[in-house]
């Protein structure tokens, strides 16, 4: 897993509990 990748997954959770707020 690349480090690039990691950020892509990382910042998708932080969109998707910023719409579960």
């Amino acid at each position: 897993m690349t480090a690039q990748r990691y950020i892509e997954a990382n910042d998708q959770m932080m969109k998707a509990a910023v719409d579960g707020l």
